[in-house]
């Protein structure tokens, strides 16, 4: 089966092409950032690069609108963040934000762990992957793990 990506990824995962995932494609998306073809509405994951890119985002409208649309559209709606749960808890001191920035922050390390305990709660499965490899392997993982059970069925 193939593997889409949303043309608004800036940098994508290098997903591995396997027995399972045949081909990459290239298309919007409506919700979430990576999915399989023909199963849009049943399996996607959306992508978080930094606890900066978290904090930058999570008091925005269009944010909420994109998990809501995750939550509500997918049946198996996933977050992978490409950091670790310690980069939530030592924010704003991580090395995604510059150090003039760090102490002008007003978004803090709570705020942040709320508005993940909210995704929580809106069914998304959200996973700290510590890392971009990491990451990738997570997400080709439960892509496969998603073709194999459809498949089945």
């Amino acid at each position: 089966m193939n593997v889409i990506i949303d043309t608004r990824e800036k940098n994508p995962w290098d997903l591995e092409q396997n027995q399972y995932i045949t081909e990459i494609i290239y298309r919007k998306l409506d919700a979430g950032d990576y999915s399989v073809e023909g199963l849009e509405t049943w399996l996607s994951i959306e992508r978080k690069a930094t606890v900066c890119e978290v904090a930058q985002n999570i008091t925005k409208k269009h944010f909420w609108n994109s998990m809501n649309r995750l939550a509500v559209d997918v049946t198996f709606p996933f977050l992978i963040c490409e950091f670790s749960i310690a980069d939530v808890y030592n924010y704003p001191n991580v090395k995604c934000l510059p150090k003039r920035q760090q102490t002008k922050s007003k978004i803090s390390p709570v705020f942040i762990m709320s508005s993940f305990l909210r995704i929580m709660g809106m069914g998304i499965q959200v996973i700290y992957a510590d890392n971009v490899y990491h990451a990738t392997k997570m997400a080709t993982s439960i892509l496969n793990r998603g073709i194999k059970r459809h498949v089945k069925s």
